[in-house]
């Protein structure tokens, strides 16, 4: 769902500070930046509003992953409006596995319908579950390199061309079709 039409609740900050401050979650977001410091109610809330606000210059464009009962999933979103090949970045709960290819595919079926023709994605290295995402949305993967911005850390990237029909998420290739995201325009 859009963001910026999730209320911003104390069981929503509560629900993200909880998955801010998983393991894998926080090792791979927040240790660098936060010294070993656990991610706090007032981080979570500036992240959610910060999602929200994707929504209000569409500079990017930010979902929440909710699940059947209304709790926060996880996050994805589209980094840039370049039509021509745009970053998407995603993370999961780890109580919510097995639901991050189904977004990734609606996302980049929505993005094909919207004009961009491409999408690409970095994954830093050993983050096998995050590559087999990609892999099964269709993503080719193009090589790895280290990236400044990340301390120079070692980051598979993948692409995926896409049509006005983004051939990517063909339904036959989806287990459990995901919410497909509201309109997104580059």
């Amino acid at each position: 769902m859009r963001a910026d039409r999730v209320a911003l609740t104390s069981e929503l900050v509560r629900q993200m500070t909880t998955i801010a401050n998983e393991p894998v979650m926080y090792d791979a977001s927040y240790r660098r930046h936060l010294h070993g410091l656990p991610v706090t109610k007032e981080q979570a809330e500036r992240f959610l509003r910060w999602a929200s606000d994707t929504w209000r210059g569409t500079t990017q464009f930010a979902f929440l992953l909710l699940d059947p009962f209304e709790a926060l999933a996880g996050f994805i979103f589209i980094k840039s409006r370049d039509p021509e090949g745009a970053e998407i970045g995603y993370w999961l709960s780890a109580g919510h596995a097995g639901v991050m290819t189904n977004a990734v595919l609606a996302l980049a079926e929505a993005a094909g319908e919207a004009g961009f023709q491409a999408l690409w994605a970095r994954v830093q290295e050993g983050n096998v579950r995050s590559e087999a995402v990609l892999l099964r949305a269709g993503f080719t993967p193009l090589g790895v390199a280290p990236d400044p911005e990340k301390g120079h850390a070692l980051f598979s990237r993948y692409h995926l061309a896409l049509t006005a029909t983004n051939e990517a998420s063909q339904p036959s290739r989806v287990r459990r079709r995901a919410e497909r995201p509201e309109k997104v325009e580059p």
